[in-house]
């Protein structure tokens, strides 16, 4: 079977470039006692088990409201058992105190599936956004486990909906329920014959609310920052720095840069740093009070987990990924009322339009576009101060679909309470 292999190939690929490669290497090492863990963490337990999947860090959002609510709901009558496809989530999330454990996802085969379920025992199934595993699924189908896709988007093009791809399209008649961002994802579903699917919106809504709500203080970011005005660069690739560190090196000297690379390697914080030359700190070195008197200019986050507060320092924020790789989460600054920027390619991102047609987010094609915009927003702060209040009333407007999907998990009765 043409998916079987390409499965076990994918897996090849990753193991010989786990020498090479950081990311590679903790997804194969993180794989090598998942059978033996997950039965030590399983042993003896006799609750009913909400298994939630997800791919990385991102989807963990999304399924963050709904796991915090179903605990708010039903306490800790249920085993929540929570894995990741990805070491970016699975390393930052392995701690999370709402889930009784934390793992990943074993490769999808025929055999693994049928182990995995076998283990895990599970009672319903949570998976979000892109998470599509066939084995698995056909498996928790013929044992009639309920299986919940959330915060699902489908755009014509996707490979479901070729006509010589009707074997991929059947993976989705496997989900009990999908639950998916928008009106035209649900009319696509629709159009294929779907009834199994619903609109709730975008759990990441609720989520990005929930932390401006519960906004936890960063002393030394907030001491560091003062009362500059700030521009937090967020999840930004190679692409990004190349169109922003020009102008932001030779202009704008009096705007403070919070500088979030996506992936923290060495090279990327040295290359910044030789963009600004004797102005810049890394927050390691900030929490060893290396500052000096006089705050440095820019501030270098070499961590990861972290990015989602920082935007309370934000004046305005950039963010990254919208020059190939795709773009980040857009609705965390939205959500602290700032003006967000991003670069030119964010059409497969539904929000990235709508947030630009209510003049929240701002599309740019190169430096000078990028120059363009600090320099309205730096000189007018009644544009810049209403370019924000219309993001955060844009994400306060979106606000629900983990209740939608709460909703309907509670309707199923499964774990003891139905409301």
């Amino acid at each position: 079977m043409l998916y079987g292999l390409s499965v076990r190939l994918y897996g090849l690929a990753l193991r010989l470039a786990s020498p090479f490669h950081t990311k590679a290497r903790l997804w194969v090492q993180g794989r090598k006692n998942v059978w033996q863990s997950l039965e030590k963490a399983l042993q003896g337990n006799e609750k009913p088990v909400v298994w939630v999947h997800v791919a990385s860090l991102g989807e963990f959002e999304q399924a963050r409201p709904v796991i915090e609510g179903l605990r708010l709901q039903h306490g800790n009558r249920f085993f929540l058992l929570l894995s990741f496809f990805s070491p970016s989530g699975y390393e930052v999330r392995k701690d999370y105190a709402q889930a009784d454990f934390v793992t990943y996802l074993p490769i999808d085969t025929h055999a693994n599936a049928k182990r995995w379920l076998d283990i895990i025992q599970p009672s319903l199934a949570l998976w979000v956004k892109y998470e599509f595993w066939w084995n698995v699924l056909a498996e928790m189908q013929a044992r009639k486990v309920p299986i919940v896709l959330f915060s699902a988007t489908f755009r014509q093009e996707q490979f479901f909906f070729k006509p010589s791809a009707r074997y991929f399209l059947d993976i989705l008649q496997k989900f009990t329920q999908i639950f998916v961002q928008n009106e035209e994802s649900l009319a696509l579903l629709k159009e294929h014959h779907f009834d199994n699917a619903q609109v709730a919106g975008d759990t990441r809504f609720d989520r990005v609310l929930a932390t401006v709500a519960q906004f936890e203080p960063i002393l030394p970011v907030a001491q560091w920052r003062q009362d500059s005005p700030t521009l937090v660069a967020g999840s930004v690739w190679e692409r990004d720095l190349e169109v922003i560190l020009p102008t932001l090196a030779q202009k704008f000297l009096d705007l403070k840069i919070i500088f979030a690379p996506h992936e923290i390697h060495e090279s990327t914080l040295q290359k910044i740093e030789s963009s600004f030359p004797n102005q810049t700190i890394r927050y390691s070195q900030l929490l060893q009070g290396q500052a000096s008197q006089d705050s440095p200019r820019v501030l270098l986050i070499d961590n990861v987990g972290m990015l989602s507060r920082l935007y309370h320092y934000g004046s305005l924020a950039y963010v990254g990924g919208a020059f190939k790789e795709g773009l980040h989460n857009i609705l965390e600054p939205s959500a602290f009322g700032l003006p967000v920027i991003f670069g030119r390619d964010y059409r497969k991102f539904p929000e990235a339009d709508a947030l630009i047609k209510a003049g929240g987010a701002f599309s740019i094609r190169n430096s000078a576009e990028f120059e363009a915009l600090l320099t309205k927003f730096l000189a007018y702060e009644a544009e810049r101060q209403t370019a924000g209040k219309e993001a955060k009333a844009y994400i306060e407007n979106k606000q629900g679909g983990a209740n939608k999907v709460l909703a309907y998990l509670n309707s199923l009765a499964l774990l003891g309470k139905a409301v």
